[in-house]
């Protein structure tokens, strides 16, 4: 990970974390919660799909690639 200080400007509030995004670009595609697992904080590690299930509006997640399936159950 790299740490960098936050530029003048922007504010960050309401969480423990912040991304800086250089260049976003708007996409249309699925992803498959149970595909994804937590990538960082309390909760990493866990399923995508059980991590958002409806209490969270905002998630760290990285793609793996075991069968949604096997890994939901």
């Amino acid at each position: 990970m790299n740490w960098e200080r936050i530029p003048q400007g922007i504010d960050v509030r309401g969480s423990r974390y912040a991304l800086a995004i250089k260049n976003l670009e708007m996409q249309e595609f699925k992803l498959p919660l149970a595909a994804t697992r937590v990538a960082l904080g309390n909760s990493m590690g866990l399923l995508g799909s059980r991590y958002v299930a409806g209490r969270v509006d905002k998630a760290c997640l990285e793609i793996i690639d075991a069968e949604p399936e096997a890994r939901s159950k």
